[in-house]
């Protein structure tokens, strides 16, 4: 397991985090989102990375969740993807939908996405003692 590889990952979950943040500030609520699932997944990845020694070549936030609650047993995992698989979902699409097709949001999607996904990062960091990077 490489410290450094993790402590990267987190670095640039913290980054996307921070513009996810800044463009939803300024009404770039598709770049937000965009920000958003890059955030989830690099931190996700870093959790795993952590946890095993390696993570999934997967985009899939609710796949990475499922890595994760088979390694902590955390029932607040697939508790938490049930209740939020539609927008979670909407996030993963993000990924290639706001980059490459007309996919947009607007501000009050946008906003309810982004607190769905600070849960997520506050949830999981909970779950395995990871480093919140929400604070």
């Amino acid at each position: 397991m490489s410290f450094e590889r993790i402590h990267l990952l987190i670095r640039r979950a913290r980054g996307f985090l921070e513009g996810a943040l800044f463009h939803f500030r300024r009404g770039g609520y598709d770049i937000a989102v965009f920000n958003l699932e890059q955030a989830l997944q690099l931190y996700l990845k870093a959790v795993l990375l952590k946890l095993t020694g390696y993570y999934p070549e997967v985009h899939s936030i609710r796949t990475l969740l499922l890595h994760i609650y088979e390694q902590t047993g955390d029932k607040r995992i697939p508790e938490f993807t049930r209740r939020y698989r539609f927008a979670l979902a909407l996030i993963e699409h993000a990924y290639t939908g706001t980059r490459y097709g007309d996919m947009t949001f607007d501000r009050d999607t946008a906003k309810r996405l982004l607190n769905i996904g600070v849960k997520c990062l506050q949830l999981v960091a909970k779950a395995t003692s990871m480093e919140d990077i929400t604070k």
